[in-house]
């Protein structure tokens, strides 16, 4: 079990309809693709060092798979920015209009055009807003958020450019706050906010010099604030990203352990059982056990034993043995698997099927017989390939049943009734070689206009029954048996 990974996991858990597994790596960039963050995630040079189920660049944090990277990048948009996304845009955008009382207050020459440029700034902001609480926003997060904080830091430039030397200094102070608060709330990546705040801090400084008419201390000031800022930016963002990618990891190997334990579980019991005991969808009783019976008005239940297995047992060892009865009850589940039918368990070399539960189906008969005809050609098989006189016995019988889980350790999905007892009757007085079935199994064969051809053994008597009337299965194309003498 050490080597499957989620996806195999995952997707043996899904053919069984118990449900998702593992998340789906998303085909977008997670909000990540916008500029600076460059392009294919191969080939990325830069010191790896290892981490969960792959490598990770050193500096950016980013996964050295590809196919890890984009699950990442979809966990992150789903769990960490678009639940945020729309408040955080809807607040800058109904903030945006009543900071223009700012604006006329501190370049009260300039007050129409910052007016208009606000209401210009708003409904892009709202747009933004709306877009992200789309699935498709996923594709342009980071660029959306770029694009905000470029357009808000330009026309704080602006008012510093225009406003009297006062008051610019304050708009170029929030322009720092812009580079230390943006990145944090759009979740960018730390090679996105690097790239922002080193771009952002060399305009503001190309700003004052150019501008050339702040005091000394202004200029030696901004600089260094604007550097700080970036750096403090860019240790954030890899923080934040350190510590998302670890949850993105933990979260994989929850599940990764769930999968294990539905996939572990789909093996014990049918999926519908399973699926009321994980939801504790069961009726519990005073010892803390839990009881699961389901009545069931008409299946087949088919029991089979092995000819000539415990003359066999004493020939071999226990390993060739068990390797032997590996390889036939192997293909037995993988026929009962592509019939539909439900094996029940095994005992020794002995195997039980029931047709018809959990999930009723009006041909339960015909899928059993075809189980018993299939498990006879899979002996021939095995019996030819030894070289070994094997033969399998199997009894069949239709009717009612109660079947469930009971206890409460060591799970086990079983039948109840007397349609198991008799079942089991037509194996044990059965013909080495043959499918024998009860008159009730013969019955729903005819009822269903199975090609199945039953022909009768006549009455024999049967322990606690008395005589019964019993039938040999054959396979439709097969013809009956010549006549002895």
């Amino acid at each position: 079990m050490d080597d499957l990974t989620l996806d195999d996991i995952t997707l043996a858990v899904r053919q069984r309809a118990l449900g998702p597994g593992a998340a789906g790596a998303g085909a977008g960039v997670g909000g990540e693709g916008g500029p600076g963050d460059g392009g294919g995630r191969g080939g990325r040079a830069g010191r790896r060092v290892p981490g969960g189920n792959g490598g990770q660049v050193r500096w950016t944090g980013e996964f050295t798979d590809p196919a890890e990277e984009s699950e990442y990048r979809s966990y992150r948009f789903a769990t960490a920015i678009q639940p945020n996304a729309f408040p955080f845009y809807l607040s800058v955008a109904l903030l945006t209009p009543p900071f223009w009382f700012v604006d006329r207050a501190a370049i009260p020459d300039h007050a129409g055009t910052a007016l208009v440029l606000r209401l210009i700034m708003t409904p892009l902001v709202l747009f933004v807003a709306v877009q992200a609480r789309k699935p498709q926003f996923e594709r342009w997060a980071t660029a959306a958020g770029l694009a905000v904080a470029t357009l808000f830091i330009g026309y704080m430039q602006w008012v510093s450019w225009v406003a009297e030397p006062p008051i610019r200094s304050y708009y170029l102070g929030w322009g720092a706050l812009m580079i230390i608060g943006m990145p944090p709330f759009a979740r960018w990546g730390v090679r996105t906010t690097t790239l922002y705040g080193l771009v952002t801090a060399v305009v503001s400084i190309i700003h004052v010099a150019v501008r050339g008419d702040f005091p000394f201390s202004a200029e030696v000031f901004f600089p260094t604030l604007y550097g700080t800022s970036a750096a403090f930016s860019a240790m954030s963002a890899f923080q934040i990203e350190r510590a998302t990618r670890r949850g993105f990891r933990q979260q994989k190997a929850t599940e990764l352990e769930q999968a294990r334990s539905d996939f572990l579980l789909l093996n014990i019991l049918p999926e519908e059982i399973a699926r009321r005991l994980k939801d504790a969808d069961a009726t519990h009783d005073d010892t803390g056990g839990s009881a699961i019976a389901d009545r069931f008005p008409q299946v087949t239940v088919l029991f089979a034993d092995i000819v000539g297995f415990t003359p066999l047992s004493a020939r071999l060892t226990a390993d060739e043995l068990v390797t032997i009865l590996n390889d036939i009850f192997v293909r037995f589940d993988d026929l009962a698997d592509e019939l539909g039918v439900e094996k029940i368990k095994t005992i020794g070399d002995a195997y039980m099927v029931a047709s018809g539960l959990p999930r009723p189906r009006h041909d339960h008969a015909a899928a059993a017989a075809d189980m018993a005809l299939g498990m006879q050609r899979i002996i021939k098989e095995v019996a030819i390939r030894l070289d070994e006189p094997l033969a399998i016995r199997v009894g069949l019988h239709t009717g009612p049943v109660v079947a469930g889980v009971i206890g409460k350790r060591k799970f086990i999905y079983d039948l109840w009734g007397d349609t198991v007892n008799i079942a089991a009757r037509m194996e044990s007085h059965g013909v080495s070689g043959e499918v024998q079935v009860t008159g009730a199994t013969r019955d729903a064969l005819q009822a269903n206009a199975s090609a199945h051809r039953c022909d009768s053994r006549g009455a024999i008597e049967v322990k606690g029954k008395g005589e019964m009337e019993v039938f040999l299965v054959r396979a439709p194309a097969e013809a009956p048996p010549a006549a002895a003498g």
